[in-house]
């Protein structure tokens, strides 16, 4: 008995360490790829002087050849539904990682709409910069108005423009409803909307997916990042729609546009589920946490909104459905 608890400890000892490693080499090739583009972006820029064509082109196809580079070194299998749209529009999708952008960028060229702290961060916040990231402040709605304008602008100079209109990240139960400001420049620059759901899903025997992948909630990132790279790989699904979305309203086309996603949308965890995610969750009407590892036995009254599961309250209606004539800011 004694031999085999040391057997057991031994060999949990060995796997943690292999888990330890992968995560360590991985790190070192993803700065050693990250800082190549950076200089490769760099070069890029110092062209543009010259051809603001080619300049632009080569800034595209570092970053493309970057995220498709971090795809393998991650070993995220991507498996593709539909073609990417070509040709001026807004692109939207659900919301579930950092890896999102990743993802995309292996597919497609498009300008990103990110939050204001991207552009602060080191390296990357100078990637995002030189492929004209449109940043907004989240926290200012005085913003929006220069956001608009400037996604507007993008569009009517031919380029696709990527945006996730849930405002946050979640963990895969459910898409929450699109708040419809930023669809106003798809309406004033006359161009569609296009739309693809993302999924992810872990191997057997590793933490599911709404945990590994999906970022959410009070999740750190630098922890988070590191347990991504512990993990021996992952599947990544992206599924684009079959056809464009076109509206005079940008109420009714951001109803629209969460609906084609979520119609084509595979939750990762059920709403079930979702109240045993190993996390705690803050109820902010009701000022306390709960452990939601466990079974939450809160009764139905109490279920407030939780905004990153998109929970409500004593109505029942979990995740939430938008109505044409609703505005969600």
């Amino acid at each position: 008995m004694k031999l085999r608890r040391t057997l057991r400890k031994r060999k949990a000892f060995q796997w943690a360490m292999r888990r330890h490693l992968r995560a360590a080499v991985r790190l070192i090739a993803l700065c050693s790829l990250t800082w190549g583009t950076y200089l490769a972006v760099l070069g890029a820029k110092g062209i543009c002087f010259f051809s603001a064509p080619v300049g632009a082109f080569l800034q595209a196809w570092s970053v493309r050849l970057w995220a498709r580079s971090v795809a393998a070194l991650l070993a995220m299998r991507i498996e593709v539904s539909g073609a990417p749209p070509l040709g001026p529009c807004l692109l939207v999708a659900n919301h579930l990682s950092y890896i999102d952008i990743l993802l995309l960028a292996t597919q497609t060229n498009t300008l990103l709409v990110a939050k204001s702290e991207v552009a602060r961060w080191p390296v990357i916040g100078f990637l995002c910069r030189s492929l004209h990231t449109v940043f907004i402040d989240r926290e200012r709605k005085r913003d929006l108005p220069r956001v608009i304008g400037m996604i507007t602008d993008a569009l009517r100079r031919g380029h696709r423009v990527c945006l996730f209109p849930e405002g946050t990240s979640t963990l895969g139960a459910t898409v929450l409803p699109f708040k419809s400001s930023l669809f106003e420049a798809a309406v004033r620059a006359g161009v569609p909307v296009s739309y693809a759901s993302l999924t992810y899903r872990t191997p057997d025997g590793e933490p599911p997916a709404y945990r590994a992948v999906c970022w959410w909630g009070d999740m750190t990132f630098a922890p988070h990042v590191y347990a991504l790279l512990q993990l021996p790989g992952f599947q990544a699904t992206v599924t684009f729609g079959n056809d464009f979305i076109a509206a005079d309203n940008r109420k009714r086309l951001a109803a629209r546009a969460w609906t084609a996603v979520t119609q084509q949308f595979t939750p990762l965890c059920s709403h079930e589920n979702s109240l045993r995610v190993h996390l705690l969750v803050t109820i902010p009407s009701q000022g306390f946490r709960y452990n939601s590892a466990c079974s939450c036995e809160l009764p139905e009254a109490t279920l407030c909104q939780v905004p990153s599961l998109g929970w409500h309250s004593a109505s029942g209606n979990l995740g939430g459905t938008p109505h044409e004539g609703a505005d969600h800011q």
